[in-house]
């Protein structure tokens, strides 16, 4: 599919998958730890997602956050590096590295954070938009008695289907207190634009008293229930012995560079490989937004040919021409069946 489709023609899907996240060494020194974000270092370059995800054993959030966070990069705090670009977009002013400003109702559920705005917002400036997906909440050692959050997110270029995939990060305690946020973007879709993007913003916490906590609470409870259980991919071998896990997912067919996420379903068992990004693995793959492109023609077309063999076997072979006089009339679909 071309890059640039109109968002409208391809829905964006997203992996309904409850992997684990990817986590840090319980011993192992934290980058963008409490002291950092409590304090004003500078976010030199980019560091392993892993700063990014929550602990193993990791205590849980004594905070609870209430309302909105909302915070704005300042152009000298959005830093970037450009890896390809493919048909010169790049401005001189590098405007693609510094995210819209960021406004997002967030509600804890079962140690999870969830947006209250789900799905595409549209973001001011000219470049991008948000997705937000549900991250984590726990308790942060090192500095006070603060909470920690992590988020998942992706900018989408606006009126396209690229995707950058990224995280933030921030500690909250009380009923207002909220340190500095840090970001990075680390991975794309994107064939011909590709950077990675990192900083810090001074952020506030913003009373909402529109958010409906218990709706939301339902809300997701219920759609982490209906997500399909997940293994690693390399649990294949085991589960099915005389399978390969390595069949799946290989660099013969993508560069391990280009590939986002890969997996086979099997008897009800999302079997899930990839989420690899240019710096460790990303933490949040169960909520990674994908661009379909041509995918939604083709899978819900093959998925709706399936159904209809199975309910009226012989079916694809029948002829549009019958069942749709608008293509009769037309004249050109003559000899054209619902399989081709």
């Amino acid at each position: 599919g071309a890059d640039r489709m109109s968002r409208a023609a391809a829905p964006l899907i997203a992996l309904c998958a409850m992997a684990p996240l990817a986590v840090a060494g319980a011993d192992a020194p934290r980058p963008l730890d409490a002291a950092f974000l409590t304090g004003d270092a500078p976010y030199l370059k980019p560091v392993a997602l892993s700063a990014y995800a929550i602990r193993p054993n990791a205590p849980p959030a004594q905070h609870e956050f209430k309302g909105r966070l909302r915070f704005v990069v300042a152009t000298g705090a959005a830093h970037s590096e450009l890896v390809l670009d493919r048909w010169k977009i790049a401005t001189p002013g590098r405007e693609y590295a510094r995210p819209p400003t960021f406004d997002f109702g967030l509600v804890q559920v079962d140690g999870r954070l969830v947006p209250v705005e789900r799905g595409i917002v549209q973001g001011d400036g000219g470049w991008w938009d948000w997705i937000v997906g549900p991250g984590r909440v726990w308790q942060e050692g090192g500095v006070g008695d603060w909470s920690r959050a992590s988020l998942p997110f992706a900018l989408i270029e606006k009126n396209a289907n690229c995707m950058h995939q990224g995280v933030l990060t921030f500690l909250y305690r009380g009923e207002s207190e909220v340190s500095r946020v840090a970001y990075q973007v680390s991975h794309e879709t994107c064939h011909y634009f590709q950077f990675d993007g990192w900083g810090t913003a001074a952020a506030t916490r913003v009373a909402d008293a529109g958010i409906d906590r218990a709706a939301i609470n339902v809300l997701y409870r219920r759609e982490a229930a209906a997500r399909l259980p997940v293994k690693p991919i390399e649990a294949l071998g085991k589960d099915y012995p005389g399978l390969n896990p390595a069949n799946f997912g290989s660099v013969e067919d993508i560069k391990a560079g280009d590939m986002s996420v890969y997996g086979v379903v099997i008897r009800g068992v999302n079997y899930s490989g990839g989420c690899q990004t240019r710096h460790g693995r990303y933490p949040y793959c169960d909520e990674m937004p994908l661009p379909s492109y041509s995918l939604a023609k083709s899978v819900m077309a093959g998925f709706a040919l399936m159904r209809l063999e199975l309910l009226h076997p012989g079916a694809r072979n029948a002829l549009v021409t019958d069942y749709v006089p608008e293509c009769r009339d037309a004249g050109d679909w003559d000899g054209v069946t619902f399989e081709q």
